[in-house]
């Protein structure tokens, strides 16, 4: 819902009226004070923005908020639009893990721990351990974190890849992003998966220079990607 309403302040940005209805339906959606701080902050930034110009013959000088001024307001905090819009009430965005190299797994375990944005709620070993785990909770879909960051290679089976496994559950009507990782190419692998579920998808390659900003651009890309096209 909140990402709709994100989306009409976009598309009825010179319509002031329709703005301020907007806001008032996120706001009555919202009961954080730190989350209603921010769209005080939102509507004073909007309201700064009034022009006067014509907006048709019989009304001529009526207050308009334009396209742009609206679009450059809504810049404002980005960090906070992101994970107050897109985040639906939760401050942050649950992540499980799934990376079979110890070492590997023990630096994205704390890339998300520290991330503002992020919280970490499960790190498994292998797609197995973390098939048992989801067995074990039901309904799995209230179980599932809104981010999956798989290594393609986890399972113990050399039948099995974690890419193919994550589009099978979403096959089965559970919608999450996922972040893939892998040491080796990706080659076509993200067309093939766009075929059965076009988006929330992102990659990301092992490196001796992988940074933690790195790690956490890919984490949001496949979110973001997942949530504007929900």
């Amino acid at each position: 819902m909140l990402v709709g309403i994100h989306n009409g302040l976009i598309r009825y940005a010179p319509d002031c009226k329709c703005n301020r209805k907007l806001i008032q339906t996120l706001r009555s959606n919202v009961h954080n004070d730190e989350n209603n701080d921010y769209l005080d902050h939102l509507e004073l930034s909007l309201g700064s923005k009034l022009e006067i110009g014509p907006l048709n013959r019989d009304n001529p000088c009526q207050s308009v908020y334009t396209r742009q001024c609206c679009l450059n307001s809504l810049r404002v905090l980005t960090r906070k639009l992101f994970t107050l819009l897109y985040m639906d009430v939760s401050l942050k965005t649950s992540v499980m893990i799934i990376e079979n190299d110890s070492d590997f797994r023990e630096l994205l375990n704390g890339i998300f721990e520290r991330s503002e944005n992020f919280e970490l709620v499960g790190s498994f070993v292998s797609i197995e351990e973390f098939a048992v785990a989801l067995l074990q909770h039901k309904p799995e879909i209230e179980w599932l974190p809104q981010l999956m960051v798989v290594d393609v290679l986890s399972s113990n089976d050399p039948r099995v890849e974690g890419a193919s496994f994550m589009s099978a559950l979403r096959a089965e009507g559970l919608n999450f992003a996922t972040l893939l990782v892998s040491s080796m190419d990706f080659g076509a692998l993200l067309r093939v998966l766009r075929k059965s579920h076009p988006n929330g998808w992102a990659t990301l390659q092992k490196t001796s220079r992988l940074t933690e900003d790195q790690v956490i651009e890919a984490a949001s890309t496949a979110v973001s990607e997942m949530l504007n096209n929900d």
